[in-house]
């Protein structure tokens, strides 16, 4: 029952559209995400103080 409740909720990813993603909180305080773009051929690494401004941050 347990397994079917957690299933019925929808999956909300951070940032959308990368590959791998991996969020870090350094010891300088900030936060980093690393993650592939679609096509594989690069990734992306983007550093911000707080969760929301990771997410919203304009590259």
């Amino acid at each position: 029952m347990e397994i079917q409740q957690r299933a019925s909720h929808d999956i909300q990813p951070l940032i959308e559209q990368r590959a791998d993603p991996f969020i870090y909180r350094h010891s300088d305080g900030y936060y980093y995400f690393v993650a592939s773009v679609p096509e594989y051929d690069r990734i992306e690494i983007r550093r911000a103080q707080n969760l929301e401004k990771l997410v919203h941050q304009l590259l």
